[in-house]
């Protein structure tokens, strides 16, 4: 399936010709041609919905002059260079913690964006990061907490819910700092890489085959570009294929990248020893139709040999084009909607008004009593999503047919479900 541009809406056309570390010639034709008269507004929201709107910047401001369309380069330029600042700020930081490290002779491999942005796109204001993530060995977990500890961090109980950390379905720990005049710094301590049984991820070997590397003049460590490749792909799909278009663009990026030293053999090895072959598959195949990965045929070919419905390669593109607000509300709404007991519409009910979700969507204190507030949780549903349930009932049909597609691609990330439980990942409404 190749993705035709001519079917994407005008902003879907130049997000994802900005998409790029570097622009082809067609690239910047499409920048010049759609950035002139571009709804500014839509755009920009778009490259935030899906985490492009730095590099966006970087590959309209080349193409560009200044005097055309300035309120959406002013909006990008302005988003370029607070993500540069957030992130000098998390880097710094990270250079802390990796010193503090060191003194307890603790390895480290660097994990998403504290990887990516160096290595990859080789320009840190280009990737956004919302944490620091990083992968210890399991023995020197406990130790790092210690250190983390000292370094003015505090655990984030919430990832626990009540169970010991070394519980099997867990496997990071969240770090909370507060940072003069920034958002609170996070930094994920990782044991694992994907804890579900359903796959065979050998840790074990993936500190074997880790990667040395230098940071701020510290010897630490990057997975090797296999591992790399599948661990993003992999990632992908943990967040069903909803953490934003940014993650293809990674995936685009980390085959440039390392494209002339990947073992592609090795890889399909591997992804057939982690038994993940379905789930790289979507997300490379996306990577390639979007932003032109060049991922060899036989990689494909090797691949789709594994069980795959054919209608869910059309299923995951329409689920990565659609608009985040409105992805947010559609499976609960479907649920409430068609849920084949009433014991399963009122647990929707219940997860919506639960007092969990009113403290998370008010940022209340754990004290609080929820109750008060179900009158204007009520209001802010109907405010917020009100336009959708109105498309919903309007065109019952058309949201059907979604709903199954939905349907489809959740039945197929249904390995993920447990280790998507247990992450920080917030209720969807």
């Amino acid at each position: 399936m190749k993705s035709s541009s001519s079917s994407l809406s005008p902003e879907w056309r130049l997000l994802t010709a900005c998409a790029r570390l570097h622009q082809s010639e067609e690239d910047s034709r499409t920048i010049a041609l759609e950035f002139r008269n571009l709804n500014a507004d839509r755009f920009v929201d778009l490259a935030c919905q899906h985490d492009l709107a730095p590099l966006a910047y970087h590959s309209i401001h080349k193409v560009v002059s200044a005097s055309t369309n300035t309120a959406a380069l002013h909006s990008l330029k302005s988003l370029y260079f607070a993500n540069a600042i957030r992130n000098a700020i998390l880097f710094q930081e990270l250079e802390v913690i990796l010193r503090a490290l060191k003194r307890t002779g603790t390895e480290v491999i660097l994990l998403k964006g504290a990887a990516l942005a160096d290595m990859v796109y080789q320009n840190r204001a280009l990737r956004p990061m919302s944490d620091l993530d990083l992968l210890f060995r399991k023995k020197d977990v406990c130790q790092v907490g210690e250190v983390l500890s000292q370094l003015g961090y505090a655990l984030d109980a919430r990832l626990l819910k009540g169970r010991e950390w070394d519980h099997p379905d867990n496997y990071h720990l969240a770090y909370l700092k507060p940072a003069p005049a920034s958002p609170t710094v996070c930094c994920e301590t990782h044991w694992h890489l994907e804890p579900s049984s359903r796959f065979q991820i050998d840790i074990d070997g993936v500190w074997a085959r880790a990667v040395p590397a230098s940071f701020a003049g510290l010897n630490v460590h990057v997975l090797c570009p296999e591992d790399l490749l599948l661990y993003h792909c992999v990632h992908t799909c943990k967040h069903r294929l909803t953490g934003g278009f940014r993650a293809f663009c990674d995936i685009a990026e980390i085959v440039r990248c390392y494209g002339a030293e990947m073992d592609w053999k090795q890889f399909l090895s591997r992804a057939s020893e982690w038994r993940v072959g379905t789930f790289v598959y979507i997300p490379l195949r996306l990577a390639s139709d979007f932003l032109g990965a060049p991922v060899p045929a036989e990689v494909f070919r090797s691949l789709t040999s594994q069980e795959l419905e054919p209608q869910l390669l059309d299923a995951a593109k329409t689920e990565v084009l659609e608009d985040r607000s409105s992805s947010l509300l559609f499976p609960d709404l479907l649920a409430l909607y068609r849920g084949a007991t009433l014991k399963e519409r009122l647990a929707v009910v219940r997860k919506i008004f639960s007092s969990a979700s009113i403290k998370t969507r008010y940022s209340l204190p754990d004290e609080t009593n929820t109750q008060r507030f179900y009158a204007r949780r009520f209001k802010d549903l109907i405010g917020d999503h009100g336009q959708e349930l109105w498309r919903f009932f309007a065109n019952r049909r058309t949201a059907m047919i979604r709903a199954e597609s939905k349907l489809r691609l959740a039945k197929w990330l249904a390995p993920f479900a447990q280790s998507i439980n247990h992450s920080s990942v917030q209720d969807r409404l």
